[in-house]
């Protein structure tokens, strides 16, 4: 089994989004920890990571290359990496959630001042403080807003780096390079990704990406 470690800094605010609201104030909520601390779900990064190898995957240069020019073929290269949709089987890749960088030394900071001082910290402080909250209205086509339309979102801060251990079941190359090139071409994550939410920078171990990147453009220039 081979293991590495995965980042992705937030570029711009991001709403993960926890499927779950905050009562009555927030519609969309993100999720975090009992202390307040924003993470990431696995399950949303992989979902993410598989359809950025399937944009890979669908440029023409790429599927020929790469012999998968239907999509039962590119399905096939999915399902390698991320298992079968729908299937109760395990997939070769494994990611845990995505924390913050540091986040044993930072929960157990934050433990220590919310047991110290609970006047002054508490979870929703410290949400508040790595957290925004974004609201918008429907508008009709007279451009007034519609009653009852309101909506509200928190999003994550921008800056936030997340880390998560991931590791390969197989020893298999062409798992590792499917799963650097979607390293490489992830860009965004979360919802409202086309109103300037969600843009990310995702890395991996270095050398692979460099590797799998050289290994295609090889595979390119064959064709």
């Amino acid at each position: 089994m081979k293991k590495n470690k995965m980042t992705i800094e937030l570029l711009s605010d991001t709403i993960s989004g926890s499927g779950e609201g905050f009562g009555a104030v927030i519609d969309t909520d993100v999720q975090y920890d009992e202390f307040g601390i924003p993470f990431i779900s696995a399950k949303r990064i992989k979902g993410s990571l598989r359809n950025s190898l399937n944009e890979i995957l669908e440029m023409p240069i790429v599927s020929e290359a790469k012999n998968c020019t239907k999509q039962y073929e590119r399905d096939k290269i999915l399902s390698l990496l991320f298992g079968e949709t729908g299937s109760v089987e395990s997939s070769s890749l494994f990611i845990s959630n995505f924390f913050v960088a540091d986040y044993q030394s930072v929960k157990s900071w934050f433990s220590y001042l919310i047991d110290k001082y609970p006047d002054i910290f508490s979870n929703q402080k410290i949400l508040s403080t790595l957290t925004n909250i974004r609201r918008q209205t429907k508008v009709n086509e007279a451009g007034i807003a519609e009653d009852h339309s309101l909506r509200s979102s928190r999003a994550v801060n921008k800056g936030l780096k997340f880390e998560a251990e991931i590791s390969i079941e197989e020893d298999n190359n062409n798992i590792e390079e499917y799963l650097a090139l979607a390293c490489a071409n992830l860009r965004k994550i979360g919802t409202k990704r086309n109103r300037g939410l969600g843009d990310v920078k995702c890395e991996l171990d270095s050398e692979l990406i460099t590797n799998s990147i050289n290994k295609l453009e090889k595979e390119l220039e064959g064709k």
